[in-house]
Protein backbone atom coordinates (compact mmCIF):
# COMPACT_ATOMS: atom_id res chain seq x y z
CA UNK A 1 0.00 0.00 0.00
CA UNK A 2 1.16 3.49 -0.81
CA UNK A 3 -0.06 5.80 1.95
CA UNK A 4 0.37 9.55 1.84
CA UNK A 5 -0.59 11.47 4.98
CA UNK A 6 -0.67 15.24 4.68
CA UNK A 7 -1.21 17.43 7.70
CA UNK A 8 -2.24 21.08 7.79
CA UNK A 9 -1.51 22.52 11.22
CA UNK A 10 -1.34 18.89 12.42
CA UNK A 11 1.56 16.48 12.77
CA UNK A 12 0.30 12.88 12.96
CA UNK A 13 1.97 10.63 15.51
CA UNK A 14 3.48 7.28 14.60
CA UNK A 15 0.68 5.56 16.56
CA UNK A 16 -1.97 7.34 14.46
CA UNK A 17 -0.11 6.48 11.26
CA UNK A 18 0.06 2.82 12.30
CA UNK A 19 -3.66 2.84 13.18
CA UNK A 20 -4.57 4.26 9.75
CA UNK A 21 -2.32 1.76 7.95
CA UNK A 22 -3.79 -1.15 9.90
CA UNK A 23 -7.38 -0.23 9.02
CA UNK A 24 -6.55 0.49 5.38
CA UNK A 25 -4.75 -2.86 5.09
CA UNK A 26 -8.09 -4.55 5.78
CA UNK A 27 -9.69 -2.66 2.88
CA UNK A 28 -6.75 -3.59 0.67
CA UNK A 29 -7.23 -7.27 1.51
CA UNK A 30 -10.99 -7.12 0.89
CA UNK A 31 -10.58 -5.34 -2.45
CA UNK A 32 -7.72 -7.58 -3.54
CA UNK A 33 -5.48 -4.88 -4.99
CA UNK A 34 -2.74 -2.46 -3.98
CA UNK A 35 -4.11 0.88 -2.84
CA UNK A 36 -2.72 4.37 -3.22
CA UNK A 37 -4.36 6.30 -0.39
CA UNK A 38 -4.23 10.02 0.27
CA UNK A 39 -5.17 11.15 3.76
CA UNK A 40 -5.41 14.83 4.70
CA UNK A 41 -5.54 15.88 8.34
CA UNK A 42 -6.49 19.44 9.29
CA UNK A 43 -7.25 21.40 12.42
CA UNK A 44 -9.42 24.49 12.62
CA UNK A 45 -9.75 25.75 16.16
CA UNK A 46 -10.79 22.81 18.33
CA UNK A 47 -12.14 20.76 15.42
CA UNK A 48 -10.10 18.14 13.59
CA UNK A 49 -10.93 16.87 10.11
CA UNK A 50 -9.71 13.76 8.33
CA UNK A 51 -10.23 13.28 4.59
CA UNK A 52 -9.47 9.87 3.02
CA UNK A 53 -9.44 9.21 -0.72
CA UNK A 54 -8.45 6.29 -2.97
CA UNK A 55 -9.53 4.60 -6.19
CA UNK A 56 -10.08 0.85 -6.40
CA UNK A 57 -12.43 -1.72 -7.91
CA UNK A 58 -13.69 0.78 -10.51
CA UNK A 59 -14.88 3.10 -7.72
CA UNK A 60 -13.61 6.25 -6.06
CA UNK A 61 -13.76 5.98 -2.30
CA UNK A 62 -13.91 9.32 -0.52
CA UNK A 63 -14.89 10.21 3.05
CA UNK A 64 -14.56 12.99 5.61
CA UNK A 65 -14.64 12.71 9.37
CA UNK A 66 -14.73 15.49 11.94
CA UNK A 67 -14.38 15.51 15.68
CA UNK A 68 -12.87 17.15 18.70
CA UNK A 69 -10.07 14.56 18.64
CA UNK A 70 -7.90 13.56 15.69
CA UNK A 71 -8.38 9.84 16.36
CA UNK A 72 -12.18 10.21 16.45
CA UNK A 73 -12.14 12.13 13.17
CA UNK A 74 -9.93 9.48 11.56
CA UNK A 75 -12.10 6.62 12.82
CA UNK A 76 -15.24 8.34 11.52
CA UNK A 77 -13.75 8.76 8.04
CA UNK A 78 -12.49 5.15 7.96
CA UNK A 79 -15.89 3.85 9.10
CA UNK A 80 -17.50 5.71 6.20
CA UNK A 81 -14.96 4.17 3.83
CA UNK A 82 -15.77 0.74 5.30
CA UNK A 83 -19.45 1.19 4.47
CA UNK A 84 -18.56 2.31 0.93
CA UNK A 85 -16.28 -0.70 0.38
CA UNK A 86 -18.93 -3.10 1.71
CA UNK A 87 -21.57 -1.60 -0.56
CA UNK A 88 -19.27 -1.71 -3.61
CA UNK A 89 -18.42 -5.37 -2.99
CA UNK A 90 -22.07 -6.34 -2.48
CA UNK A 91 -23.07 -4.48 -5.62
CA UNK A 92 -20.66 -6.60 -7.65
CA UNK A 93 -22.29 -9.85 -6.57
CA UNK A 94 -25.13 -11.29 -8.58
CA UNK A 95 -28.46 -9.92 -7.44
CA UNK A 96 -30.57 -12.20 -9.60
CA UNK A 97 -33.24 -14.22 -7.90
CA UNK A 98 -33.67 -17.87 -8.61
CA UNK A 99 -36.37 -18.62 -11.12
CA UNK A 100 -39.08 -21.10 -10.24
CA UNK A 101 -40.74 -23.19 -12.91
CA UNK A 102 -44.44 -23.51 -12.27
CA UNK A 103 -46.55 -25.87 -14.33
CA UNK A 104 -50.21 -25.05 -14.72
Amino acid sequence: MNLEIVGKDVTPSEALRARIEQKLAKFEARLGQKLQVRTALTQEGDTFTCHVHFNAAKHAFDADGTGDDLIKATDEALNKIDRQVTKALQKGKSDKRATIDIEL
